[in-house]
């Protein structure tokens, strides 16, 4: 953070999220890692006070922050005196690139944040976790951000999506998952001005209640905020196999698993229910890879299970007399489960379940639902040994293939 951004349109988004957490009784530690001004032009998008559009999603805020920019008080510290993000602690002072004085910044600055629950890192570019050179002050380091959270604090910090790859996104949404494997992580984006986000790492007991503040945060700011997965992060269960988003590299693979359970189908070894042809198809794959919702399994290098996992509800299911009724956006579907027919015993249809239940949680979602058709009792017996409910079998036409009996099952993470 620099001063000179003060105000600017992406700080209006950034206050109006502490503030919101704050209103629900959260009390927020703020470490602005404040560096110097460097005298560019950067943090000069301030016009969007001039229109009263924006203004509606938090008045008091707007106001506030048209009075500081228009009389010229462009500064953290002026902010932190307004008590405008309620019962918040700040910590306002300079950090440079050198290594020993940002251990005794580091030092002061978990003091000074040590009473919140929740606390929020401000660099100008992100976590890195590169140490070294010039411009490290643009950057929270990994080690600071799991300091805070051993100490027992949530963390929020601010990242750039920047120049990177999807796949550099991607890893850089789950990094502290390596370096604190048992948080959680919920990511959120500002889309007004260029990209920001902000990456949540969190307790796991207090997950749900961030993911459900948060939630209900983006819709009031519908389109201005949303939510990102961080489900393209590779999640491991063993040493070789892994569980991943799919790439375009894998649709080959994904369409010969297709055709294997097809042929198992055919031959009396499979009782599911597709078509060749019909469904699934490898069109099937390549909408999904194209909508991001395709996942693979791969173990060894190899692709032996693949499956789609959002938050689409077919038509059918509004035939269903589900038991918990929960916002759209909090259900989450697995569709298109298929594990290679050569690879039974080995576990991989219970993982992907166990990835699909996490994957759920880590993105808001506390109600499953599952479909799979009547005849298909293996599947049937392994969703109810995972706790899944079958609460109604609906005849339909389904995917293109006429007269299936679809079995509707679901399973509630909620308390």
């Amino acid at each position: 953070m620099k001063n000179q951004y003060f105000g600017d349109i992406g700080d209006y988004g950034k206050y109006a999220m502490l503030r919101y957490l704050a209103k629900d009784g959260i009390k927020i530690g703020v470490n602005w890692y404040l560096t110097e001004d460097d005298g560019s032009n950067d943090g000069k998008f301030t016009s969007y006070l001039e229109k009263e559009d924006m203004r509606r999603y938090d008045p008091e805020l707007f106001d506030i922050l048209k009075e500081m920019v228009g009389e010229g008080k462009r500064d953290v510290t002026s902010f932190s005196e307004r008590n405008a993000i309620v019962n918040a602690s700040f910590y306002n002072a300079i950090l440079t690139d050198d290594r020993k004085q940002r251990a005794a910044w580091h030092e002061s600055a978990l003091r000074a944040c040590n009473d919140a629950e929740l606390v929020f890192l401000d660099p100008d570019n992100g976590a890195s976790e590169n140490k070294t050179g010039r411009n490290s002050g643009k950057f929270c380091f990994p080690e600071e951000i799991a300091d805070y959270y051993n100490a027992g604090h949530n963390v929020v910090y601010y990242c750039q999506k920047a120049r990177r790859t999807y796949e550099q996104w991607e890893e850089a949404k789950g990094l502290m998952q390596k370096y604190l494997p048992d948080c959680k992580i919920f990511v959120i984006t500002y889309h007004k001005g260029t990209q920001r986000s902000y990456i949540f790492v969190l307790h796991k007991n207090d997950f749900r209640r961030y993911a459900t503040l948060m939630t209900n945060f983006c819709r009031r700011w519908f389109r201005i905020f949303t939510e990102e997965t961080v489900g393209s992060v590779k999640v491991e269960y063993g040493v070789k196999m892994i569980i991943r988003k799919a790439t375009i590299s894998d649709i080959d693979a994904v369409g010969k698993l297709y055709d294997d359970i097809h042929t198992a189908e055919e031959n009396g070894k499979q009782a599911i229910g597709w078509i060749r042809g019909v469904y699934p198809v490898r069109a099937t794959a390549e909408m999904a890879l194209k909508r991001d919702d395709l996942f693979v399994l791969e173990d060894a290098g190899k692709i032996y299970g693949t499956g789609i996992i959002n938050k689409i509800q077919a038509d059918s299911y509004r035939k269903g007399r589900w038991k918990h009724e929960v916002a759209d956006n909090q259900v989450c579907v697995l569709h298109t489960l298929v594990i290679s027919p050569d690879s039974a015993g080995r576990g991989y249809g219970r993982a992907f379940v166990e990835y699909y239940e996490k994957y759920a949680l880590d993105n808001g979602c506390i109600e499953l639902r599952i479909d799979t058709n009547a005849r298909n009792t293996v599947a049937r017996a392994m969703y109810k040994k995972h706790g899944y409910t079958e609460i109604g079998i609906i005849p339909t036409d389904f995917n293109g293939i006429p007269g299936v009996n679809l079995v509707l099952l679901e399973k509630y993470l909620g308390k």
